[in-house]
């Protein structure tokens, strides 16, 4: 684990800063500059509509009383994308962008499912889904005074309190 955070917050903005030098050497600063400023825009554009289009089938599926699985898997996906596309550099952008495209957002949520099935599989990754929970429950009704019963009969006919 240490490993690969040591990739990604040490490693990785040395590459992304390498890369956007030589970027900038071989095409200019400014429009160097310009790619990342349009790769943040596009970028929140699309983080914007596919997060709304997501978030839309989200609650349709919650409407229909579904779990809605793979749109929390797509709604973190689209979160990550959209973070890689606000950090500036030339293989978070393509990462980012990847993300978002709908096609490419299914091969993503296919793996990232397909992973977590064999975690899930192997006993190393378990699941608790509470479908009862608070959100899906009518809150419950103030408790009423409770029914008192008197026994109409022979004491002989009297139940035990076993029974």
């Amino acid at each position: 684990m240490f490993f690969r955070l040591l990739l990604l917050f040490i490693v990785l903005p040395i590459v992304e800063l390498a890369l956007l030098i030589e970027l900038g050497r071989r095409i200019g600063f400014w429009p160097t500059m310009g790619i990342v400023v349009v790769t943040g825009i596009l970028g929140s554009t699309l983080a914007r509509r596919q997060g709304l289009a997501v978030w839309r089938q989200f609650n349709q599926r919650l409407q229909q009383g579904q779990l809605p699985g793979t749109e929390l898997v797509d709604g973190i996906i689209i979160l990550l994308s959209a973070t890689f596309l606000l950090t500036p550099g030339i293989i978070t952008d393509v990462l980012g962008l990847i993300g978002l495209l709908p096609f490419s957002r299914a091969l993503i949520r296919r793996g990232v499912l397909g992973y977590l099935g064999r975690r899930q599989a192997s006993g190393a990754l378990r699941f608790h889904v509470d479908i009862q929970g608070a959100a899906f429950r009518r809150p419950p009704e103030p408790p009423s005074a409770p029914d008192v019963l008197e026994w109409q009969g022979t004491p002989r006919e009297r139940p035990s309190s076993t029974e």
